[in-house]
C-alpha cells in the first residue's frame, strides 16, 4: 500500500493481501495517553458490499465469531462498516502461517520432524473443538463451523502458539448468491467429500480438512491435488491416497491409522469430533515419548526463519504509523481523567485495552449484539455515573469519581504491562566493524562495536563483512533481561572466507580455442577462477583434431590444467554428415594382410558395435583382413546413431564425430502416491517428488517406469517424445 489511511479508529499502515473477498491490511488502533496496538484489518470488496445476502449474512457470522474466546483462535474483536466499506479487526500475530513454513521447507529441502507435525495438528484440534462445541446463553449449540482449515488459515507465533484464523469467513461467502467459482480457487484441494458434493456439513467436515494438512505437514504433499481445481474436486470426492509412511519412512503405522480414520470417505467411520482425533494424537505422542511444546515449535521456526519469524514488509509498517506524543502514566491517567469527567464517553475495548471516543468509532459487533459482557458495559457504567442527574449527593460524587479512577487505571495499567520488554543490547565482534543485519534488514550505519535496543522475545543478528563468511547469531530476549552484550567469547567471531583459486589453462598443439561451461575465452591459454563448492567444464577444439574436454574442481591438486588435444594422423575426424550405411568407392590401391582398425568417437564414451556384434565403449580395436567389409554403428545418449560401411583397410585412423540428437522434454507427474523412483528406457532411477518438469529426451518413444516400493505401486508407460519446444505430458500413478 502506497500511502497509508484512516479507516474509523484504525490507521491503516500496510496492505499485506487482495483476494476474492477483500483486502488485508497491517493496522493500529490507537488510544489514550499515546498508547496503541497493532491489529489486522479485513475489509470486504464493494461489489460484496452491494449484496444484501452477503451483508447480513457477513454480520450475522460476526455475532457469532466475537463470541470465540480460546488459545487456539485468533480473536476477532470488532466488525463495522465506514463509509460503506465492511471490515473486521482481529488480534495481530507476528508470525507465519503454515502455507509459508511448508514452502520455506520447500525452498531449504527439509521437512518437518513428525512429532512436531503432530502437536500443531493437536493444537489446532483444540481450537476446533471449542468452536464446534460452543453454545448459546441457553445451552443450544450455534452450531460454528470453519469450513477453510487449510494450512493459511493455520499461524504459528514466534513463541510456537498455535492459532486458527477466518472462522465464519468461508460461511458467509459460501451464502453468496454467485457461484462459488474463482472465491474458493485453490482450497479444492483440502475440502471434504460433503462439502466438494455441495451437502450440509458439521465438524467432522473440517477434522477431514485438519487431517489433509497434517497430511501435508508431515510428508510435503497434498493426497488430493489434482492438475486443476475440477481434478482436485473430483479425487477429494473419490478420496482414494496412500498412507502418509508412502511419502515420508519416518511416520509410524500408529499416524498412518489416526490420518486414515480423519480422511475416511464415510462419515460414520470418521472421527465424530475433533476433541476425538486430538485424544488418539496425544495418546500416541505420549505412549512414545515424544510430547513437543510451543517452545520447540519456536525453536524449529528459528531455524527454519533465520531472518526473523516477522516478515520485514510488516515490521518496518509497523513503525511507520503517524507520530503519537506518549506521555507518562500520570500523564495518562490525568488525560483520561479529564475526559471523563468533562463529558468524554470513552469506549474501552476489552481486547486491545485502547480507549477510544465513542462519537467517532464505527459500530461494532458488540454494538450489534442484544446480550453484551461485563467489560462491554463498563462505559455505560462510566456515562451513568458521570451523568450530573444521576448524582443525587456528595458521597455518590465521591463514589463515582472513585470508580472512575479505577476504571482509567485498570486501563492504563494493562497497557503499560502489556508492553513489550526493550533491553539495550551491546555487540563486539572479532574482527570490528561488521555490518548488522537484525531480522533481516540492515541497521543502517550500524557496525561493530555497536549498541542498540530490542524487545523481548528471539532474535536474529547477521554479521557481514568483505573477505569474512557471515555469522548468524540467535538472541532471545527475556522479560528478566536489563541489559545484554555479545562478545567473541560469545561466538561474535567471524571466519574468513575461502577466495576462488585462479587456474591457468594451456593446450597443446597451440592455437585450441578453449571452453569455459560453454563459453570462448580465447586461444592457447586461459586463466579462470574456481569458487568453493564450485565446478568448471573445459573443452578445448581446435580444426582435424580430436577435442579436449576436462572437468574442473575447487579441490584440483595443481594450479595448471593441460588440455592435450589428439592432432595426429590418426587422429582426422571424419564428419557424420548423415544417419545412413556410407558406400565408399573402391581403393584405387589394393591392400592385402591383416589391419588392426582402432574404432573412436568424438565425444568418446560411444557404444560400438561391428557387423551386428557389440565390442564395448569406445575406443575400440580389433584386427581383420584388409579388404573385409566392416559395418560400424556407433550409439550414445543425447547424439543420433551413426553407421558406416567401409573396407577394413579404409576405416583406419579415423575418429568419427557424433551428431548430437534433437531433443524434446517430458513434463511428469505423479498423483497417488506422489514420489517414486522413476526410470527412463531401462536407465539409472531417479526420484520424482510430485512433478519433474522438462525432463530432457531424445525424439522418439521412450519407456518410463515409476516405482513406490512402500506403496506397493508400479507403473509403466510408454510416450512419444518430439523435438520441439513444448513438453510431452504424462501422468502416472493416477488411477
Amino acid at each position: 500500500m502506497s500511502e497509508q489511511r484512516q479507516l474509523g479508529r484504525y490507521e491503516l499502515l500496510h496492505r499485506i493481501a487482495q483476494g476474492g473477498m477483500g483486502e488485508i491490511y497491517l493496522a493500529k488502533a490507537r488510544g489514550a495517553g499515546g498508547f496503541e496496538k497493532n491489529v489486522i484489518i479485513k475489509t470486504i470488496l464493494p461489489h460484496l458490499a452491494a449484496e444484501e445476502e452477503f451483508v447480513e449474512k457477513f454480520l450475522d457470522e460476526g455475532r457469532i465469531v466475537v463470541q470465540l474466546s480460546h488459545g487456539n483462535i485468533v480473536p476477532v474483536f470488532d466488525m463495522g462498516v465506514e463509509d460503506s466499506e465492511y471490515f473486521i479487526a482481529m488480534e495481530y500475530i507476528a508470525g507465519r502461517d503454515l502455507r509459508e513454513v511448508i514452502k520455506r521447507m520447500e525452498v531449504k529441502r527439509t521437512k518437518m520432524p513428525v512429532d512436531l507435525a503432530l502437536y500443531i495438528a493437536s493444537e489446532s484440534l483444540k481450537g476446533l473443538h471449542y468452536a464446534h462445541a460452543k453454545t448459546d446463553s441457553g445451552g443450544e449449540s450455534l452450531g460454528i463451523i470453519h469450513r477453510d482449515i487449510s494450512p493459511s488459515n493455520i499461524l504459528l507465533s514466534a513463541e510456537g502458539d498455535v492459532k486458527i484464523i477466518d472462522f465464519g469467513i468461508a460461511r458467509a461467502a459460501t451464502r453468496l448468491s454467485k457461484t462459488v467459482s474463482g472465491r474458493l480457487q485453490g482450497k479444492f484441494c483440502y475440502m471434504s467429500p460433503e462439502q466438494a458434493s455441495g451437502k450440509a456439513l458439521d465438524g467432522r467436515s473440517d477434522v477431514f480438512s485438519l487431517g489433509i494438512t497434517l497430511y501435508e505437514l508431515m510428508t510435503g504433499f497434498r493426497p488430493f491435488e489434482g492438475q486443476s481445481d475440477l481434478e482436485s474436486l473430483d479425487l477429494v470426492r473419490k478420496c482414494e491416497f496412500d498412507p502418509p509412511s508412502t511419502l515420508n519412512p519416518e511416520i509410524p503405522e500408529e499416524v498412518d491409522e489416526i490420518v486414515a480414520r480423519a480422511l475416511s470417505q464415510k462419515l460414520e467411520d470418521r472421527y465424530e469430533s475433533a476433541e476425538k482425533m486430538q485424544v488418539d494424537l496425544l495418546q500416541y505422542m505420549y505412549s512414545t515419548g515424544t510430547a513437543p511444546t510451543g517452545t520447540d515449535v519456536a525453536k524449529f521456526l528459528g531455524e527454519l526463519f533465520p531472518e526473523g519469524l516477522e516478515r520485514k514488509e510488516l515490521r518496518s509498517a509497523r513503525g511507520s504509523g503517524s507520530q503519537v506524543k506518549k506521555l507518562s502514566l500520570e500523564d495518562a491517567m490525568d488525560a483520561e481523567l479529564e475526559r471523563l469527567l468533562h463529558g468524554g464517553t470513552t469506549n474501552v475495548d476489552p481486547h486491545s485495552t485502547t480507549a477510544i471516543n465513542s462519537e467517532s468509532s464505527p459500530k461494532t459487533a458488540t454494538q450489534y449484539q442484544s446480550a453484551t459482557t461485563p467489560e462491554d458495559s463498563i462505559p455505560s457504567v462510566v456515562s451513568s455515573i458521570t451523568n450530573p442527574s444521576a448524582m443525587m449527593d456528595a458521597p455518590k460524587r465521591s463514589y463515582a469519581g472513585a470508580v472512575i479512577l479505577g476504571v482509567v487505571v485498570a486501563a492504563v495499567l494493562a497497557w503499560v504491562f502489556s508492553q513489550p520488554n526493550v533491553v539495550p543490547v551491546t555487540i563486539e565482534s572479532e574482527p570490528s566493524g561488521a555490518e548488522i543485519w537484525l531480522d533481516g534488514a540492515r541497521l543502517a550505519g550500524a557496525n561493530t562495536p555497536h549498541t542498540f535496543e530490542l524487545e523481548e522475545g528471539g532474535h536474529q543478528i547477521r554479521l557481514v563483512l568483505d573477505g569474512y563468511e557471515p555469522l548468524a547469531l540467535n538472541v532471545p530476549i527475556k522479560s528478566s533481561d536489563e541489559k545484554k552484550s555479545i562478545t567473541p567469547a560469545d561466538g561474535a567471531v567471524l571466519r574468513k572466507s575461502a577466495g576462488p583459486r585462479s587456474f591457468s589453462i594451456t593446450t597443446q598443439p597451440e592455437g585450441a580455442e578453449i571452453f569455459v561451461n560453454g563459453v570462448g575465452t580465447g586461444t592457447t591459454t586461459a586463466k579462470i577462477e574456481v569458487s568453493p563448492g564450485d565446478v568448471a567444464n573445459l573443452r578445448a577444439t581446435k580444426d582435424s583434431c580430436v577435442s579436449a574436454t576436462y572437468t574442473l574442481a575447487y579441490a584440483h591438486k595443481r594450479d595448471e590444467v593441460l588440455l592435450q588435444l589428439d592432432c595426429t594422423a590418426n587422429g582426422a575426424i571424419a564428419q557424420n554428415t548423415n544417419n545412413h550405411i556410407e558406400e565408399p568407392k573402391e581403393d584405387p590401391k589394393p591392400h592385402n594382410g591383416p589391419v588392426t582398425v582402432a574404432f573412436k568417437s568424438d565425444p568418446p564414451g560411444a557404444t560400438v558395435t561391428v557387423n551386428g556384434s557389440s565390442l564395448g565403449v569406445a575406443p575400440q580395436q580389433k584386427t581383420y583382413d584388409s579388404n573385409d567389409w566392416v559395418e560400424l554403428e556407433l550409439s550414445m545418449d543425447g547424439y543420433e546413431t551413426f553407421k558406416v560401411r567401409r573396407r577394413a583397410k579404409q576405416m583406419r585412423g579415423k575418429v568419427w564425430q557424433l551428431k548430437p540428437a534433437p531433443m524434446g522434454c517430458l513434463d511428469l507427474s505423479l498423483i497417488n502416491p506422489q514420489i517414486a523412483q522413476v526410470s527412463v528406457d531401462g536407465g539409472p532411477a531417479f526420484e520424482v517428488a510430485r512433478k519433474k518438469l522438462g525432463i530432457k529426451l531424445r525424439s522418439g518413444e521412450h519407456t518410463i517406469t515409476a516405482k513406490n516400493e512402500a506403496a506397493k505401486k508400479e507403473e509403466t508407460q510408454t510416450v512419444s517424445i518430439q523435438a520441439s519446444s513444448s513438453c510431452s505430458t504424462l501422468v502416472l500413478f493416477g488411477s
